[in-house]
């Protein structure tokens, strides 16, 4: 598509702003929204509405991201609340209903546009949370109960209900411009697949009629595959919305039950060897646990995804492992049964091989520069 970011355009044309919170004058513009953490990425919704505000003021079409259950971490923006607070800043400043003369065909007709595109992108949680909701719906459980809580970074307990449950409503958010889900992570399919949803009215015209397909077709350039729509209709046609929503909520079980017996297993390490700084963390209603990075032999036993995290201001290296729970693990209790008795093991964590090492060769521990290059040159970890 060829946009500039905001990072990219501010840096161009705005580089002496001040934005309180935000930038100094005279600093560039951050490279990403800010967030309220560095490990789920969740956007703060206050700071982003003064960066919208900013651009909206100059009469900057805007566009924004909203992330419905990250890749990594899985966590949630919180959709509603940006929606409530970013709809009067697009109204303020003209970006909302905006008429315009479009000319076709030697013809003018009126048309009316918004000047700003809300995107909420549900890669894991699209196809997930909508049935959870559903779930506690259903059962009539009571808005305020409190359905979740989570360990932030700072060891603080947050306690979430089932009203705080992230919802995408195109009618009740009418801000939300268009939506997408990977089929192939929920509900699971054997090759990458998307689902993408907007409104009618953005749809563009005429649909294009690639001759190979023999029919008008509104999907990009007509690629697409057969198979995918039969095995996602497949899921779909045999199992009831019943059977979604209580398999929705048995991974949303499973993954809560996970994580505190995982944080169960590394503060018991971490008394044992004060100098050990293991970590877990879910965001809340995640299914994706994320944790300090296991060995080798673990991470391929189970297929882990791992990433390097950084505190905002680049420092700080922290590499992770995030286990993301799907339906089969429901079927086959044995996986999770195992994958708890092998973090379990001693050494089964990459920081502790580190340490082993350290206690092995402490002449080379002497040597700062040594410490300061011990993952680079050393692959610890990295066999049984």
């Amino acid at each position: 598509m060829n946009v500039m970011s905001f990072s990219e355009y501010g840096n161009e044309f705005y580089r002496d702003a001040y934005i309180p919170d935000i930038k100094e004058k005279g600093k560039p513009f951050p490279l990403m929204a800010p967030t309220y953490s560095d490990i789920d990425g969740r956007v703060d919704v206050k700071k982003l509405a003064t960066l919208v505000e900013f651009f909206a003021k100059r009469k900057h079409g805007i566009i924004v991201v909203l992330n419905y259950g990250t890749t990594f971490t899985g966590a949630f923006d919180d959709v509603e609340t940006v929606c409530e607070t970013l709809g009067p800043i697009f109204k303020a400043n003209g970006l909302s209903n905006i008429k315009r003369n479009v000319y076709s065909n030697h013809k003018v007709d009126e048309d009316e546009r918004n000047g700003f595109w809300i995107h909420v992108d549900g890669a894991y949680g699209g196809a997930y949370l909508p049935y959870l909701d559903r779930y506690y719906e259903n059962k009539k459980t009571n808005p305020t109960e409190v359905i979740d809580k989570v360990v932030n970074e700072k060891g603080e307990v947050a306690e979430y209900t089932v009203k705080d449950i992230p919802d995408i409503d195109f009618i009740k958010y009418p801000e939300i411009c268009s939506t997408v889900t990977s089929g192939h992570k929920s509900p699971g399919a054997p090759w990458p697949c998307g689902v993408f949803m907007t409104k009618h009215k953005y749809q563009l015209y005429p649909p294009s009629s690639p001759m190979y397909i023999g029919s008008m077709d509104s999907t990009l350039s007509g690629s697409r595959n057969a198979l995918s729509p039969i095995i996602l209709w497949e899921y779909l046609s045999v199992n009831s919305d019943k059977k979604l929503e209580e398999n929705s909520h048995k991974c949303f079980e499973l993954a809560r039950d996970l994580e505190k017996k995982i944080r169960a297993i590394i503060v018991e390490k971490n008394k044992k060897n004060p100098q050990l700084k293991l970590e877990v963390y879910r965001a809340p209603f995640s299914l994706s646990l994320v944790m300090s990075r296991l060995k080798k032999s673990i991470i391929d036993k189970y297929t882990l995804a791992d990433q390097d995290l950084y505190d905002k201001d680049g420092s700080n290296k922290r590499s992770f492992n995030h286990l993301y729970v799907m339906e089969h693990m429901i079927a086959n209790s044995k996986l999770a049964e195992n994958f708890l008795k092998d973090v379990a093991e001693q050494y089964s964590f990459d920081d502790e091989l580190v340490d082993l090492t350290e206690q092995a060769f402490p002449h080379l521990c002497e040597d700062i520069e040594y410490r300061q290059k011990r993952k680079k040159h050393f692959k610890f970890g990295h066999g049984k």
